[in-house]
Protein backbone atom coordinates (compact mmCIF):
# COMPACT_ATOMS: atom_id res chain seq x y z
CA UNK A 1 0.00 0.00 0.00
CA UNK A 2 1.36 3.43 -0.93
CA UNK A 3 2.06 5.98 1.81
CA UNK A 4 -0.57 8.34 0.40
CA UNK A 5 -3.19 5.66 1.07
CA UNK A 6 -3.16 6.86 4.69
CA UNK A 7 -4.54 10.06 6.21
CA UNK A 8 -3.69 11.57 9.61
CA UNK A 9 -6.32 13.83 11.19
CA UNK A 10 -5.06 16.27 13.83
CA UNK A 11 -7.19 18.66 15.96
CA UNK A 12 -6.09 22.30 15.75
CA UNK A 13 -6.23 25.06 18.35
CA UNK A 14 -6.93 27.75 15.72
CA UNK A 15 -7.48 27.98 11.97
CA UNK A 16 -3.81 28.79 11.37
CA UNK A 17 -2.08 26.77 14.10
CA UNK A 18 -0.20 23.57 13.41
CA UNK A 19 -1.38 22.95 9.87
CA UNK A 20 1.91 23.27 7.97
CA UNK A 21 1.94 20.72 5.19
CA UNK A 22 -1.71 19.77 5.63
CA UNK A 23 -3.55 18.74 2.47
CA UNK A 24 -6.83 20.06 3.90
CA UNK A 25 -7.83 22.25 6.84
CA UNK A 26 -11.38 21.96 8.13
CA UNK A 27 -13.70 24.03 10.29
CA UNK A 28 -16.86 22.31 11.55
CA UNK A 29 -19.98 24.29 10.70
CA UNK A 30 -23.49 23.91 12.12
CA UNK A 31 -26.22 22.46 9.92
CA UNK A 32 -29.70 21.09 10.61
CA UNK A 33 -28.59 17.69 9.23
CA UNK A 34 -25.65 17.41 11.66
CA UNK A 35 -25.92 14.51 14.07
CA UNK A 36 -23.69 14.09 17.15
CA UNK A 37 -20.55 16.00 18.09
CA UNK A 38 -18.23 14.36 15.53
CA UNK A 39 -14.75 15.57 16.23
CA UNK A 40 -12.87 18.80 16.72
CA UNK A 41 -14.10 22.20 15.54
CA UNK A 42 -10.84 22.71 13.64
CA UNK A 43 -8.67 19.98 12.14
CA UNK A 44 -5.86 19.42 9.69
CA UNK A 45 -5.85 16.41 7.38
CA UNK A 46 -2.52 15.11 6.11
CA UNK A 47 -2.35 12.73 3.18
CA UNK A 48 0.50 10.22 3.26
CA UNK A 49 2.35 11.88 6.16
CA UNK A 50 2.75 10.53 9.66
CA UNK A 51 2.20 13.51 11.92
CA UNK A 52 0.29 12.02 14.83
CA UNK A 53 -3.39 12.35 15.45
CA UNK A 54 -5.80 9.67 14.30
CA UNK A 55 -4.62 7.57 11.35
CA UNK A 56 -6.99 6.36 8.63
CA UNK A 57 -6.43 3.96 5.74
CA UNK A 58 -8.05 4.85 2.45
CA UNK A 59 -10.53 2.13 1.41
CA UNK A 60 -11.99 3.75 -1.68
CA UNK A 61 -12.12 7.04 -3.59
CA UNK A 62 -14.51 8.41 -6.20
CA UNK A 63 -13.53 11.49 -8.22
CA UNK A 64 -16.26 13.02 -10.39
CA UNK A 65 -14.50 16.18 -11.58
CA UNK A 66 -11.49 18.38 -10.96
CA UNK A 67 -13.44 21.26 -9.42
CA UNK A 68 -12.92 21.69 -5.68
CA UNK A 69 -15.87 21.68 -3.32
CA UNK A 70 -16.13 24.23 -0.52
CA UNK A 71 -17.35 21.81 2.16
CA UNK A 72 -16.97 18.27 3.44
CA UNK A 73 -19.66 16.19 5.03
CA UNK A 74 -18.14 13.43 7.14
CA UNK A 75 -20.10 10.35 8.12
CA UNK A 76 -18.65 8.57 11.17
CA UNK A 77 -19.89 5.05 11.83
CA UNK A 78 -19.13 1.82 13.62
CA UNK A 79 -20.35 -1.57 12.47
CA UNK A 80 -21.78 -4.24 14.76
CA UNK A 81 -22.05 -7.71 13.26
CA UNK A 82 -20.11 -10.76 12.22
CA UNK A 83 -16.93 -10.46 10.13
CA UNK A 84 -18.88 -11.81 7.13
CA UNK A 85 -21.61 -9.18 7.59
CA UNK A 86 -18.98 -6.46 7.93
CA UNK A 87 -17.29 -7.63 4.71
CA UNK A 88 -20.69 -7.45 2.94
CA UNK A 89 -21.32 -3.98 4.37
CA UNK A 90 -17.91 -2.77 3.16
CA UNK A 91 -18.48 -4.20 -0.32
CA UNK A 92 -21.94 -2.58 -0.53
CA UNK A 93 -20.72 0.78 0.82
CA UNK A 94 -17.71 1.04 -1.50
CA UNK A 95 -19.17 -0.47 -4.67
CA UNK A 96 -22.71 0.96 -4.49
CA UNK A 97 -23.51 3.51 -1.79
CA UNK A 98 -20.45 5.79 -2.03
CA UNK A 99 -20.90 6.04 -5.79
CA UNK A 100 -24.65 6.62 -5.69
CA UNK A 101 -24.46 9.37 -3.08
CA UNK A 102 -21.48 11.13 -4.65
CA UNK A 103 -23.07 11.16 -8.13
CA UNK A 104 -25.63 13.78 -7.05
CA UNK A 105 -25.50 17.46 -8.10
CA UNK A 106 -23.05 19.50 -6.04
CA UNK A 107 -20.81 16.52 -5.23
CA UNK A 108 -17.23 16.43 -6.55
CA UNK A 109 -15.52 13.50 -4.86
CA UNK A 110 -15.83 11.02 -2.03
CA UNK A 111 -13.52 8.92 0.10
CA UNK A 112 -14.06 6.01 2.42
CA UNK A 113 -11.60 5.45 5.26
CA UNK A 114 -10.99 3.00 8.09
CA UNK A 115 -9.26 3.79 11.38
CA UNK A 116 -5.82 2.23 11.70
CA UNK A 117 -4.58 1.24 15.13
CA UNK A 118 -5.78 -0.59 18.18
CA UNK A 119 -9.56 -0.72 18.78
CA UNK A 120 -10.59 2.18 20.96
CA UNK A 121 -7.95 4.60 19.60
CA UNK A 122 -10.72 6.45 17.75
CA UNK A 123 -14.44 6.56 18.51
CA UNK A 124 -15.40 5.47 14.97
CA UNK A 125 -14.02 2.71 12.78
CA UNK A 126 -15.23 4.12 9.45
CA UNK A 127 -15.43 7.52 7.81
CA UNK A 128 -17.11 8.49 4.56
CA UNK A 129 -16.12 11.94 3.31
CA UNK A 130 -18.04 13.76 0.58
CA UNK A 131 -16.61 16.95 -0.96
CA UNK A 132 -19.55 19.17 -1.88
CA UNK A 133 -20.40 22.71 -2.92
CA UNK A 134 -22.73 23.38 0.02
CA UNK A 135 -24.09 21.42 3.00
CA UNK A 136 -27.58 21.64 1.51
CA UNK A 137 -26.41 19.47 -1.41
CA UNK A 138 -26.03 16.58 1.02
CA UNK A 139 -29.17 17.50 2.97
CA UNK A 140 -31.21 17.37 -0.25
CA UNK A 141 -29.97 13.83 -0.96
CA UNK A 142 -30.92 12.77 2.58
CA UNK A 143 -34.42 14.21 2.23
CA UNK A 144 -35.00 12.31 -1.04
CA UNK A 145 -33.77 9.02 0.38
CA UNK A 146 -36.76 7.17 1.81
CA UNK A 147 -34.80 3.96 2.52
CA UNK A 148 -31.55 4.80 4.36
CA UNK A 149 -28.73 2.28 4.00
CA UNK A 150 -30.95 0.58 1.37
CA UNK A 151 -32.79 -0.92 4.35
CA UNK A 152 -29.96 -3.44 4.71
CA UNK A 153 -27.76 -2.10 7.48
CA UNK A 154 -29.63 -0.03 10.13
CA UNK A 155 -29.41 -2.84 12.71
CA UNK A 156 -25.64 -3.03 12.20
CA UNK A 157 -24.77 0.67 12.20
CA UNK A 158 -23.79 1.93 15.64
CA UNK A 159 -22.43 5.24 16.87
CA UNK A 160 -23.50 7.05 13.70
CA UNK A 161 -22.58 10.74 13.47
CA UNK A 162 -22.66 13.27 10.63
CA UNK A 163 -20.78 16.57 10.56
CA UNK A 164 -20.29 19.40 8.07
CA UNK A 165 -16.99 21.19 7.56
CA UNK A 166 -15.90 24.24 5.61
CA UNK A 167 -12.60 23.79 3.79
CA UNK A 168 -10.23 26.53 4.96
CA UNK A 169 -8.03 27.85 2.13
Amino acid sequence: MASDDFWDVVPLGSASAGAAGARWRLERVPHAESLGTAGPVLAAVYEGATVGGTRYRLLDAVDHDARPGAFWVIIHVNFVGSPAEEASFNEWYSSKHLREVSSNPGFHRAWRLETVGPPGDAPFKYWAVYEIDHPDDFANVRRRNTNPWDGLWPAHVAGFERSFHRLIP
